[in-house]
């Protein structure tokens, strides 16, 4: 039992190597497609051959595993998304006068703080 688990998982990495390997060669294939000098009457052919070329490759991308957890982190992405609730106008403008009046406050309250440990300190020296 032992055995099969780790067998499969041999094959299947093997194959998504394999999987990799045809999808960079396709990429070759197209890059060489288009760098092939083009005569007018086989412009639609080359077209074609590389519209055949780019729907093939995304279905083999489409079928690996690093793309499958693409496609699962980005709907867990888009679901966490659509939970966030964006505070109202009036929330944000209350919430801002609140840290703008706890920090004039503090400075307040800090300046208050400093000058009098600054004038006992001068008294004591």
């Amino acid at each position: 039992m032992y055995i099969r688990k780790i067998y499969k998982k041999y094959i299947h990495h093997h194959i998504e190597k394999i999987k990799w390997f045809n999808i960079l060669l396709i990429f070759i294939i197209f890059l060489k497609n288009n760098s092939l000098p083009k005569k007018t009457n086989l412009n639609i052919v080359h077209i074609v051959i590389n519209v055949l070329l780019i729907i093939f490759c995304i279905c083999i991308l489409f079928n690996t595993k690093i793309w499958k957890k693409c496609f699962i982190f980005l709907q867990e992405s888009t679901r966490e998304l659509n939970n966030i609730i964006v505070p109202k106008k009036i929330d944000s403008l209350k919430t801002t006068a609140i840290v703008i009046i706890i920090t004039i406050l503090l400075s307040l309250i800090l300046w208050v703080l400093d000058n009098f440990l600054m004038h006992l300190i001068s008294w004591i020296i």
